[in-house]
């Protein structure tokens, strides 16, 4: 799998935040999620599922697979608390990337 779709998923997803036109679309590695951001707002994104260029079906989301590896490989130390405080452990590098999902095969 490349990392996008089409060249327009490339060209608004690698665009740099501080750019004057902004970034429409990001992509998180770690939990391989697309998002598109609405116009003027660089701080929260939408998921989307298909390509807003071409269509293409983007692959499925791993939210809630990376959080429940983590709490069956490492523990519950690593997460955040019932109160969304800052975990007590520093997440190993590999879970900040794609890596880990590589590593398993997802």
């Amino acid at each position: 799998m490349t990392k996008y779709c089409c060249e327009d998923m490339e060209l608004y997803a690698e665009r740099d935040v501080d750019d004057d036109r902004g970034k429409y679309v990001d992509y998180d590695l770690a939990e391989r999620f697309f998002s598109i951001y609405a116009a003027g707002s660089n701080r929260y994104g939408i998921h989307i599922p298909y390509c807003p260029f071409c269509g293409s079906k983007l692959p499925e989301l791993l939210v809630d697979e990376r959080w429940d590896t983590i709490l069956t490989e490492l523990g519950p130390d690593y997460l955040p608390d019932d109160d969304n405080n800052p975990p007590k452990k520093e997440l190993p590098e590999e879970f900040k990337t794609d890596e880990w999902w590589k590593k398993r095969g997802l």
